[in-house]
């Protein structure tokens, strides 16, 4: 039997995959050693799948930014720092306007998350927006100053100066608030997901065997080569065909 290499992909469910060089480029599922194929879904619903599989990978990040966070030594600032504005950062793209990925909507993601969600939700926003990845905030300043000498003496001004500050963000009660709001997206997020895939099954399966089997193989590979056979991190993904939030037209996943 040819050696086989493994390599991990994450998805929702965990599941490992295998790269097996008997089997050129295809991959296949660890928990499926006799599948005939992984085969290639694409439309609308797949796009929209796999938008909520890139909101997951960010929301557990996010998750886990603040798992580290609570057992890092305060005193050691900047990777405090770091943790926080990453599990912000993180959680917040979720929401994002942007063509290369569905975004999650504030009023379907938090509807029943509790009066006080849309004033958390806000303010971690504005953060995101005016603190952390943009300079516009109150919330840092910088002053310009002289040292005046002592009177009498060769030099009037002994030094310019420019005192810098930057608020404090993080407390434990913003940190419980942040969590809550990822938990409440993630949770929703995952109910999404199980309704599109089994959606997409649903409509395999009302496929002829045949037709399965002829449709192009799944290639992972064909993501890692596009990523490293450039030099910029400038190359945009491929671009979705509308701005819209998640909208297919299934029924609405029920209440786990």
């Amino acid at each position: 039997m040819a050696r086989q290499l493994a390599r991990h992909i994450e998805d929702r469910t965990g599941m490992e995959y295998i790269k097996r060089q008997d089997n050129g480029e295809n991959f296949g599922v660890a928990e499926y050693p006799n599948a005939a194929k992984i085969i290639e879904v694409s439309g609308p619903d797949a796009e929209m799948l796999a938008d909520l599989c890139l909101h997951q990978v960010d929301l557990q990040f996010a998750a886990q930014c603040l798992i580290h966070l609570r057992g890092t030594d305060p005193a050691q600032e900047v990777l405090c720092d770091a943790l926080w504005y990453s599990a912000i950062l993180h959680w917040s793209r979720c929401f994002g306007g942007n063509n290369a990925r569905h975004g999650l909507t504030q009023e379907a993601t938090y509807r029943d998350a509790g009066e006080n969600a849309d004033l958390v939700y806000a303010h971690f926003q504005n953060l995101r927006n005016r603190h952390i990845a943009h300079d516009l905030s109150a919330l840092t300043q910088a002053r310009v100053g002289a040292v005046l000498a002592p009177a009498g003496g060769a030099k009037k001004v002994e030094r310019v100066v420019s005192p810098q500050s930057t608020g404090v963000t993080f407390s434990p009660e913003h940190a419980a608030n942040l969590e809550r709001l990822i938990d409440v997206a993630l949770r929703w997020v995952n109910r999404e997901i199980d309704l599109v895939a089994d959606h997409i099954g649903a409509q395999l399966e009302a496929k002829p065997y045949a037709e399965l089997l002829a449709m192009p193989a799944l290639d992972m590979l064909a993501a890692e080569r596009q990523i490293y056979g450039t030099k910029s991190v400038g190359k945009l993904r491929a671009m979705r065909n509308k701005k819209t939030a998640f909208s297919w037209d299934v029924p609405a996943a029920p209440p786990r």
